[in-house]
């Protein structure tokens, strides 16, 4: 197969190409970082297409570095997430591809504390989730052309920085306090945030599956477990020696962010990577850094 990855030089896009090279696809890899795929201004897709060659499937990855500077970055974040996933698509469409994967969050879906379904109701009123809710309502109106979103929960991996996992390390690493925020009607409920954790080497298997399969319009990618972030915290200090020091904050969290994962499991047959085992290479790999 002829794959292009849009955000090949991200987290998750270095791992995909890793993945399609060894199968022996061809990869069109483009990066959103490169003035001449992307405008940097505005974050939009430069007319010119990479290749008018035929695709089979194209996978966009992209996402802009400003969805916390809202709403000053609004117009960048619009330019990444939604104006240039559409012409992304009807690129690959004109290519003759006949499958769109594009990389949605599990922060679409409106806050709950209940495990959310690929059904559930999306929220409108956050900048980056209606960005992705956006892009995923416009892709799916693209003719002659299969458009899945995949909702990404908890990714986490060797080579990830400044997220929930890299984060936390680092802030055991260097003795300082994380803070907790319990529930605001279960008062035994004192971990602080619950959620789905996905390894990175899992979402690329779900999205190799998705690239050759059947696929609905929307798809969590998440592991079966569920971590609260003191769990999370206690078992990366086991991996790097120090024990985490914690302090409950008065003010409750508003919600979880738990993926039902019935649909993933099914189409990658079920197995997934714990996270005591996910950690181990994470962790050597933060420590290798420089």
């Amino acid at each position: 197969m002829r794959v292009a990855v849009v955000g090949a030089g991200g987290f998750i896009g270095r791992h995909l190409i890793e993945a399609l090279t060894v199968r022996a696809d061809e990869v069109v890899a483009i990066s959103s970082k490169s003035a001449d795929a992307f405008d940097q201004r505005t974050g939009i897709l430069v007319d010119r297409p990479p290749s008018d060659r035929p695709i089979d499937a194209l996978v966009y990855l992209a996402q802009s570095p400003h969805y916390r500077e809202v709403p000053a970055q609004a117009p960048h974040l619009w330019g990444v997430n939604v104006v240039s996933a559409i012409k992304a698509a009807e690129w690959a469409r004109r290519c003759g591809a006949t499958c769109i994967i594009y990389a949605s969050t599990g922060n679409v879906y409106e806050p709950s504390f209940s495990a959310h379904t690929e059904a559930g109701p999306v929220r409108r009123d956050d900048w980056y989730a209606l960005s992705k809710a956006h892009a995923e309502e416009a892709l799916w109106l693209m003719p002659d052309i299969r458009a899945t979103s995949v909702r990404l929960f908890g990714v986490y991996g060797p080579g990830q920085r400044d997220k929930l996992i890299p984060n936390l390390a680092r802030t055991i690493a260097r003795d300082e306090r994380i803070h907790l925020h319990g529930h605001p009607t279960d008062r035994d409920d004192r971990d602080g945030l619950r959620l789905s954790l996905t390894y990175v080497d899992d979402v690329v298997r779900a999205l190799l599956q998705v690239i050759i399969g059947k696929a609905g319009p929307a798809l969590n990618v998440a592991g079966p477990e569920v971590l609260s972030i003191r769990d999370i915290a206690r078992t990366i200090g086991d991996r790097i020696g120090v024990p985490p020091v914690f302090t409950t904050d008065p003010e409750p969290r508003a919600c979880d962010l738990v993926a039902d994962n019935a649909m993933v499991s099914a189409l990658v047959g079920g197995a997934f990577t714990a996270f005591s085992a996910g950690i181990i290479p994470t962790i050597d790999e933060l420590r290798n850094c420089p």
